[in-house]
């Protein structure tokens, strides 16, 4: 998930070099995710929300 759609296509590349299966969507995080409830086990997310306000 992301909101730039050239740091996707970045994405894409590595998962399709290491023969990984990954879903990408566009979307802006200080929206409401489009997810329905409960879709996740874990959200690893390091950095990222150092870039928004609160």
């Amino acid at each position: 998930m992301d909101y730039s759609e050239a740091q996707l296509d970045s994405d894409r590349l590595v998962a399709d070099r290491e023969e990984l299966a990954m879903t990408t969507v566009q979307t802006d995080m200080t929206k409401n995710f489009p997810f329905d409830d409960e879709s996740f086990d874990i959200i690893f997310c390091p950095v990222s929300n150092a870039y928004i306000e609160i």
